[in-house]
């Protein structure tokens, strides 16, 4: 009998130890989702920090902007369901820090590419008389390079995420 008790027992804690597995890979698979791939927008964001951005490139990153809202308020809303479940734990705050870190939460980010987005359009609508073209690309490569370190500090914090999940 206590062979069958303990074979039960190992039974339940495989079972156990599978169900939170599940938990943990769909919450790293909701995180990394919303990771700026370097041949995604971050790429489009790279070329306007350095100066080599053509048209093509603005129009490209507002596509893929745009493109990607639904997927990451999806991915948004699964975090925080995960961070209020697990809340008062380190991986609930670490999943915070991702929604809303310093300026480098993924909303801020996605809010500053739009806000340059908008710059941009606004610049080429109005012809910027109060701008030579110089001037206007090195105002939006400096907004460009900023973001690009929020989204190095975000996709770190996605990095770290995974550890602690991983590592647990």
């Amino acid at each position: 009998m206590s062979d069958t008790k303990s074979e039960s027992v190992a039974l339940v804690k495989a079972i156990l130890e599978a169900w939170k597995n599940r938990d943990n890979s769909k919450l790293v698979q909701g995180a990394g989702a919303l990771t700026f791939w370097q041949d995604g927008m971050l790429k489009y964001l790279d070329e306007i920090a350095e100066n080599r951005a053509a048209p093509e490139t603005f129009s490209e990153l507002r596509k893929q902007y745009d493109q990607s809202e639904r997927g990451v308020k999806k991915a948004i809303n699964g975090l925080i369901l995960a961070r209020n479940k697990l809340a008062g734990t380190p991986v609930s705050r670490q999943i915070d820090r991702i929604l809303h870190c310093n300026s480098s939460g993924k909303m801020d980010i996605r809010l500053e590419i739009d806000l340059l987005l908008n710059k941009r359009e606004h610049l080429v609508s109005e012809h910027s008389r109060e701008w030579d073209g110089k001037e206007m690309l090195k105002e939006l490569a400096d907004e460009a390079a900023h973001v690009c370190r929020m989204i190095r500090i975000f996709n770190g914090e996605v990095e770290r995420l995974s550890r602690m999940v991983n590592e647990a």
